[in-house]
Formats: C-alpha cells, structure tokens, sequence
C-alpha cells in the first residue's frame, strides 16, 4: 500500500514539474531568436541570389553561418536539451521549428513579391554579415519581442533590448566569431 501512494504521489507531482519547466529561459530565448535569425538570413540568401550591385547573397550567408557556427551549434544544443527535457525528440522538434520559421519567412518573399522583397531585404543579409557579436545580442531581443517566442518566456519580454531578460539571456549565451 505504501509503495502504491508513493507511486501515486510521483506521479501526480510529475506534471507539475513539466508546467513549470515548460517556459523558455532568457538563454533558450536567446537560442530560439539565433536560430531564427539564420533560417530568415537563409530564406534571403536563397530567395533573393544576388544584390543589383552583383553581390552573391549565398556565399554570405553561408560566411555569416560559418562565422558563427559555434554560437548556432550553442543554441541548437541549447533547444535540443530544452525538448529533451520536456520528453520531446528534440531533433524532430528542431527540424520541425526550422521548418516552420523558414516557411514564415518565404510566405513574406510570396505576399511582398520577390523584386519587393529583395529590395527590402538583401540589405539585412549584407549588413548582418558585418554584425558583430554584441549587435547580434541586440538583434535577438528585437527579434524576440517581434515574433515572439515557441513557448512563453519565463520572464517578460520587454520592449528595449537592453532592460529586457532577453538581452540579458542573449549576454549570457555565447555568440562568437
């Protein structure tokens, strides 16, 4: 009898654990926001090819993802163990992530039009791949308060980048060069 309420009581504090674990730390906010800023990055790079003034898009993206492939290795790692953490598989989840943010994005080159949206863009791509580290950090706070977040903050997100959790959680994760 004793064995079956101390089953039961473990199993009945188990979802209570998964609820308050199911929020994203600054860090894994952070995480989330690098790993978007890439699939957008991509979906430029792909979409748009090459500037008016002959600039090939792809090549930089791919320097941009090289550059930084420590930090994007840090964050898919980050997401991974979150997923893992919450009983998920954590690569489907990623794929499955990655998948939907770069769709996100390519439905904005098929509404905007892709002269438009080139325009617009390819901007972003060659300006991103002079980013240094610090200015990613800022970037990911914006992109977090923009589009938000796969499951809720733990903390707010706050409208500046440099008072809200995010920019701290984007300090603390490792963007490097």
């Amino acid at each position: 009898m004793r064995f079956f309420l101390v089953a039961l009581l473990l199993l009945l504090a188990l979802p209570l654990r998964a609820e308050e674990s199911a929020c994203f730390t600054p860090r894994q906010v952070a995480a989330e926001q690098l790993l978007r800023l890439q699939s957008e990055l991509m979906v430029i790079g792909l979409s748009c090819r090459q500037t008016s003034q002959g600039h090939q898009l792809i090549p930089i993206y791919q320097k941009f993802s090289k550059r930084f492939s420590s930090s994007i290795r840090d964050a898919e790692s980050e997401l991974s163990t979150y997923f893992e953490n919450q009983g998920q598989n954590p690569e489907s989840k990623l794929d499955k992530f990655r998948t939907e943010v770069a769709n996100t994005f390519a439905q904005q080159v098929a509404s905007d039009t892709l002269p438009i949206y080139c325009r617009q863009q390819q901007l972003r791509l060659l300006e991103a791949a002079q980013w240094t580290p610090a200015r990613i950090r800022k970037e990911l706070g914006f992109m977090a308060t923009r589009y938000g977040t796969m499951q809720p903050s733990c903390e707010p997100l706050g409208a500046s980048s440099w008072t809200n959790p995010i920019h701290r959680g984007a300090q603390a994760f490792p963007v490097q060069r």
